[in-house]
């Protein structure tokens, strides 16, 4: 029932119902409960899902709504949070993206160069600490990076073999976004990498009382995009998690590394797609140091959508779990694996379908969908 102001005329017709005090009392239209047997089986396993939720884009005001907060983890239910590491949090002179940070071996130092009253970091933080007051117990919130910071990168590589193609890193988007290059394959750099993160890691937890769950090291690592970006070939993704692997373990840093986060799973019809995810997984099954660094694998699941239309197909996500062989697909030659389900690792699906807000329409970048791991 519902109270409102009383009308002119009160009637069987309009099923109204006059109260003492002048108002009206609404009576809705009657509800009939009906009961559902539901049969489970303990003994029939399906996978576990471990989490459900989304990652976070620019509504910025909208992360510090308690009511927000409340809606995203109560109404949704969300049980964790993919969280951008935001390159304004640190800068260098002139406070520029593209001014160069050096940072030493005093991890607390590193920290406190970090700028962490950025109104985006902030909303970060405020959204995530959010999950301890309104989520599950089991909430997590986990990282993701863009991209390295700018001076971190040198020339862009080509994904498959890493040889140089002369592109450089460009700062994009009213100097707010570096987009493409690679990062720059030295010891001294990775470790200035590995170092940025685990700043910015202890620094989170430091200011917001969140620990990051996990990180992947790239988000979509061989798309070389107008904003914030970078490409790795699989040499390059298992010397830089191996680098940055070795200063967590220095420091103390217990976030688990994911990736190699590539777009996804592809369609049946062009499975190469999927082959792409599977080199930089080779490259991390044949260097033990490697495979005892990635704690699980993640994916996206994009690929294979096209204007809202999801069109991907569940039979490649059982060629990613159980392989792909040229006895049960000779073609195309060559586009063969060893599936995921060998490797004693957790699968992650880190991004997801995006929001569409009708057919025809631009595609929107939030709500970026779920992100789900099993």
């Amino acid at each position: 029932m519902q109270r409102r102001n009383a009308p002119r005329s009160l009637s069987p017709r309009n099923a109204w119902r006059a109260a003492d005090d002048g108002s009206a009392i609404e009576l809705l239209e009657r509800r009939v409960l009906l009961s559902v047997d539901v049969a489970i089986n303990a003994a029939q396993q399906f996978q576990q899902i471990q989490g459900f939720g989304t990652s976070l884009a620019d509504a910025w005001s909208l992360y510090e709504s308690p009511a927000y907060q409340k809606m995203y983890y109560q109404d949704l239910g969300s049980s964790m949070l993919r969280v951008n590491l935001r390159l304004d949090a640190l800068e260098g002179p002139g406070q520029q993206i593209s001014s160069a940070v050096t940072l030493g071996p005093d991890l607390q130092a590193d920290i406190d160069l970090f700028n962490w009253q950025q109104p985006d970091v902030q909303a970060d933080g405020q959204l995530a600490a959010a999950g301890k007051t309104y989520g599950l117990d089991s909430n997590q919130a986990f990282a993701v990076v863009m991209t390295p910071p700018h001076w971190m990168k040198g020339p862009e590589v080509n994904w498959y073999d890493g040889t140089p193609d002369g592109t450089l890193p460009t700062v994009t988007y009213y100097g707010n976004d570096t987009a493409g290059g690679s990062i720059i394959d030295t010891p001294e750099n990775l470790q200035q990498f590995g170092l940025y993160l685990a700043a910015y890691l202890k620094g989170f937890q430091e200011n917001f009382g969140v620990t990051f769950s996990a990180i992947s090291l790239q988000n979509e690592l061989v798309a070389s995009e107008p904003y914030d970006s970078c490409v790795y070939s699989p040499q390059l993704y298992v010397d830089t998690l191996k680098a940055v692997h070795q200063v967590f373990v220095q420091y103390g840093i217990t976030t688990k590394i994911i990736g190699p986060d590539d777009v996804g799973v592809g369609f049946t019809d062009d499975p190469w797609i999927l082959w792409r995810q599977m080199q930089f997984i080779n490259a991390v099954r044949a260097d033990p140091e490697a495979m005892a660094a990635l704690s699980a694998y993640s994916i996206h699941g994009v690929a294979g959508e096209q204007d809202g239309v999801v069109t991907r197909s569940p039979e490649m996500w059982a060629q990613y779990v159980n392989g792909r062989s040229p006895a049960d697909y000779p073609d195309p030659s060559g586009a063969w694996w060893t599936g995921i389900a060998g490797d004693g690792k957790q699968a992650w699906v880190t991004e997801g379908a995006s929001f569409y807000p009708k057919p025809g329409t631009a595609r929107s970048r939030w709500p970026r969908t779920s992100r789900t791991r099993w």
